[in-house]
């Protein structure tokens, strides 16, 4: 019983800290499939549930809103998304995350 008890802690745990990067997914998955506004309200509802358990969106959310804002026209929103998405990627530790964050922020 004690290892069933451990593992449904670990299930438990997963989810909670994973929550906001599989959002983070759905709504990168509207992004590309050109659904701006789902897209854009999927990352805020990530955004909001990382913040809710304490966690990071892995700056998924970030990158998707600084996609389909740019897109959506509204610049100055997507560039400040950005820029959160780099501070995601620098607090991760994860050299290829930041790279990627500072090439997905100079195109725009």
């Amino acid at each position: 019983m004690r290892l069933g008890s451990l593992l449904l802690r670990s299930l438990v745990h997963y989810r909670r800290t994973n929550a906001a990067v599989v959002l983070g997914v759905a709504a990168y998955g509207h992004w590309v499939r050109g659904d701006l506004e789902t897209a854009i309200s999927s990352a805020h509802h990530s955004i909001a549930v990382a913040e809710e358990l304490d966690v990071t969106s892995s700056g998924l959310a970030e990158r998707v809103l600084g996609n389909a804002l740019f897109y959506s026209g509204e610049t100055q929103q997507a560039l400040r998304w950005m820029d959160r998405m780099v501070a995601a990627a620098e607090t991760s530790g994860s050299p290829a995350a930041l790279s990627h964050a500072l090439y997905m922020s100079s195109v725009a």
